[in-house]
């Protein structure tokens, strides 16, 4: 049978404007390319690293339980020679959660937590990122989890905070107005 050309014309109006979400799970490193919003997923104590290139709306991303383990090295690496030059690149870091009681946090967990940040900006430094082109929104409770989105085409990011206390978000919106 022929399809009726009004229905093909609004489906294929539609399907212009549906973007692929790329959820990503733990220990994943992704190519995120045109039209696909890439979601972290939720962190707690894992990373969630985004690098994006404006200029070619695509980035790569990745969810890290732990990124000293290379993985980080592995994603830089990747958005070097996949999209271009440190320095004109934006990055987005979220999630790190301390883990544990607020008491172990204040004792075990601090140092371990504060060795993985500055694994971070560390390696980010050291492959030539601009810092003016980096935000970190690491959480600082144990209670709380985070989630990053970012659209590939407009570069809009949607950043939500949770608490495991409340039903409702801490905060949701840019992760630039935070």
């Amino acid at each position: 049978k022929a399809q009726n050309p009004l229905i093909t014309m609004t489906m294929g109006m539609l399907s212009k404007h549906l973007k692929d979400t790329l959820r990503l799970n733990q220990e994943d490193i992704r190519y995120v390319p045109p039209k696909t919003i890439v979601d972290t997923n939720f962190l707690g104590p894992c990373f969630g690293v985004i690098i994006y290139d404006k200029e070619h709306q695509r980035a790569y991303a990745g969810h890290f339980p732990n990124p000293e383990r290379g993985s980080l090295v592995l994603l830089v690496n990747k958005a070097i020679f996949g999209i271009g030059n440190p320095e004109n690149l934006d990055v987005f870091c979220v999630g790190n959660s301390p883990m544990g009681s607020l008491e172990d946090v204040h004792n075990r967990y601090v140092q371990e937590t504060n060795n993985e940040r500055q694994f971070v900006v560390s390696t980010l430094e050291k492959y030539g990122f601009d810092k003016s082109k980096t935000i970190f929104r690491l959480t600082s409770r144990p209670e709380q989890y985070a989630k990053l989105k970012l659209d590939a085409d407009s570069g809009k990011t949607e950043y939500t905070l949770f608490s495991n206390r409340s039903k409702k978000p801490l905060y949701k919106g840019s992760i630039s107005k935070v």
